[in-house]
């Protein structure tokens, strides 16, 4: 469960399942999509192009995700089906959205490839969601990720 996306080699992984599965049986792969969290994702965003400098290039290509996981998994497996989930949620303080922004601080900082202030980033970050609380009451953003069914 959420774990296709951490392997360096996806189809290596995908082809391990396939032989390690019981014939007639099922494997469940769970992953995101890559517009999940993007209230937040955007906000991230725009505080690394201000303390970079430039727009950043995705993190999401050629990885495991709702959108890339069935051409991925058909490889393998003849039965893909996806069943989506997406769970909006009401963050009332910025700290659950830092503590987000900071469990992936080392893939963001591989990605870009050179020395910035990771701490100016979240700083950023939390104004913009303490001005949305302060206006709305609570920050709002959709979790979106599904389960794919293989056989």
């Amino acid at each position: 469960m959420h774990m296709l996306y951490h392997v360096p080699d996806i189809q290596a992984a995908v082809r391990e399942l396939r032989r390690v599965v019981k014939p007639g049986g099922t494997v469940l792969a769970s992953t995101n999509s890559v517009s999940s969290l993007a209230e937040i994702n955007d906000l991230l965003g725009a505080a690394l192009a201000k303390v970079v400098g430039g727009p950043l290039h995705s993190m999401h290509s050629g990885t495991f995700n709702l959108e890339t996981g069935a051409a991925q998994l058909q490889t393998e497996f003849s039965d893909v089906s996806l069943h989506r989930f997406d769970v909006p949620l009401a963050i009332p303080t910025a700290e659950p959205v830092l503590g987000y922004l900071n469990s992936i601080r080392d893939p963001i900082e591989r990605s870009i490839g050179e020395s910035f202030s990771f701490d100016a980033v979240l700083d950023d970050v939390a104004a913009h969601v303490d001005e949305v609380i302060r206006a709305q009451g609570c920050f709002r953003a959709v979790s979106r990720m599904g389960v794919f069914v293989c056989r």
